[in-house]
């Protein structure tokens, strides 16, 4: 019985009856309208990715798959559309064919102090924008500014990682670029814990990796010159590398690019390393669709899709390198300068760590 003044009256129990029904018809179809809406997404997703694969354009299929491949949180998706032989004729159609030639050291003019360097000679950063991506390129005039970080036990083995940040302060440096990503990151670059899956040479010496696996290897010599190609580590430590570590591809090797066929890696994050004949160092990074965050400041979803890695030849090229190597097939690195965050890339799942740095110690300037 309800009360309302002087009044009172009996609710009939047919009406509360009639209004629970009513309630829960409401949220049913709530519920059927998010499952609608849910279900209706995911058909057109799956409908896009399967007329992308079975499309008329091979190339948007290749890139497509290669692309998502290039991620542990993407890669699966490939295998929905395609059956895995499909697949790997895909991956061996569009590759990276290394040269064998060795470098030229004495295309390497390198000058002997910082006395001998130009007035102008600072560390600075450019800004990269294209159609599909954008990035940052670091130029750092002598090479014996540029240093390797790294995360090592008492055993004297790669341990874990290390915040980019962090990995600065504790060498010293003003700057920074993350190479190599944490030991349980095994997709985007060479994990420190399995010993045939990459190198890593510090002070001359092997930290880990196979001796005699033969693997393309990027480094720098006493001399301050980088050094790369296809080569086990044994026959690095040999060439002279005092630091150096295993990379994805040899894109340049005495001024001349590798070939490629079709769109090896698809579009991803890159980051890449290289040296101009007077001895000033590159280090490229670009965004990708790894970690894209579009709530970020000044996102463009166009400049996120990633590089290919002609995309990433053509720029070291066009910055004047003379030898460059690529540094994993979508390796997302991180640059800091002075403390400030310069690349776009964000991981989403995790706070990102390196085992292995690029640090700089030297004063910086922006262009």
């Amino acid at each position: 019985m309800s009360v309302y003044g002087r009044y009172s009256f009996i609710v009939p129990d047919d009406i509360k009856v009639s209004k629970i029904r009513l309630v829960d018809r409401i949220w049913y179809r709530v519920l059927l309208c998010a499952f609608t809406l849910l279900l209706s997404a995911l058909a057109v997703l799956y409908g896009t990715g399967a007329f992308i694969c079975y499309g008329p354009s091979p190339m948007a299929r290749d890139i497509f798959v290669l692309s998502m491949l290039n991620s542990d949180y993407s890669a699966f998706i490939p295998y929905i559309y395609l059956p895995e032989s499909k697949i790997l004729d895909i991956t061996e159609a569009n590759r990276v064919f290394e040269t064998d030639a060795r470098v030229d050291s004495a295309m390497i003019k390198i000058a002997r102090n910082d006395a001998e360097m130009s007035a102008d000679a600072y560390v600075f950063v450019n800004e990269i924008k294209e159609q599909l991506f954008s990035g940052a390129m670091m130029v750092i005039p002598n090479p014996a500014w540029l240093s390797f970080g790294s995360v090592i036990n008492q055993e004297g083995k790669i341990s874990g990682g290390e915040k980019l940040d962090d990995m600065i302060a504790r060498y010293g440096g003003v700057g920074g670029v993350g190479l190599i990503s944490d030991p349980g990151d095994k997709k985007n670059m060479s994990a420190p814990d399995n010993d045939a899956s990459g190198v890593f040479i510090r002070g001359g010496e092997l930290i880990y990796g196979a001796r005699e696996l033969e693997r393309s290897i990027c480094g720098f010599d006493g001399k301050g010159k980088f050094i790369t190609g296809k080569m086990t580590a044994e026959e690095a430590l040999k060439a002279g590398i005092c630091d150096g570590l295993d990379c994805s591809n040899v894109l340049l090797v005495n001024g001349k690019a590798s070939l490629t066929s079709g769109v090896p890696g698809g579009l991803g994050a890159r980051t890449a390393i290289g040296q101009k004949s007077d001895g000033s160092v590159l280090i490229l990074v670009t965004n990708g669709l790894y970690g894209w965050r579009p709530w970020g400041k000044g996102f463009k979803f166009s400049e996120c899709l990633g590089a290919g890695i002609q995309d990433v030849m053509d720029i070291m090229l066009e910055y004047g390198a003379v030898n460059a190597a690529l540094l994993g097939w979508a390796a997302p690195g991180a640059m800091v300068m002075n403390g400030a965050r310069v690349d776009k890339n964000r991981a989403l799942t995790r706070e990102e760590i390196f085992s292995v740095s690029a640090i700089i110690k030297a004063s910086i300037i922006y262009e």
